[in-house]
Formats: C-alpha cells, structure tokens, sequence
C-alpha cells in the first residue's frame, strides 16, 4: 500500500450517510412544493422519489462494501504478525 494512504472511517461515512438520509425528505418535500401543476406531475414525482431510495440504498451498499474491505485490508496486514507468533 502507498504510503501517506487515507483511510476513512466506516462510521464517519455512516453519520454522512444518516445526514443525507435525514436532510433528503426535506429537500424532496422543497422541490415538490415548487412543482407547477402539469399533465406528468404525478409521473415525475414518482421517478424522484424512486430515484433517491436507489441513490440510498447504493450508497448503504457502498458503505457496507467499504466495512469489508478495510477489514480484509486489515486482515492482510496483521496476517504476517500471527504467523510470526
């Protein structure tokens, strides 16, 4: 591994991703508001609500994926130490 690496931790991610899950039916609620009445209105509200609820879950997912890596990262680096033992 490069040297001078960062890595984030999990629940630092984890309080940006409640963040964003908090703030994202408030700023959906925003723009619904400010929709003008037209023949699609109920279509478009639909995509954006869908949209966000995969954005979340890829995010969770993400996130999840990025826990099981820095574990197997860590894995590897301490394998050394236990077979020295």
């Amino acid at each position: 591994m490069p040297k001078g690496t960062v890595y984030l931790k999990v629940w630092w991610l984890g309080v940006l991703l409640i963040i964003a899950t908090v703030l994202s039916p408030i700023l959906i609620a925003h723009l619904f508001e400010n929709l003008k009445p037209h023949l699609n209105m109920n279509l478009f509200m639909q995509l954006v609500l869908w949209r966000t609820l995969l954005y979340l879950l890829l995010a969770m997912e993400c996130l999840l994926w990025y826990s099981l890596s820095l574990n197997r990262l860590k894995l590897l680096v301490l394998e050394p130490a236990f077979v020295d033992q």
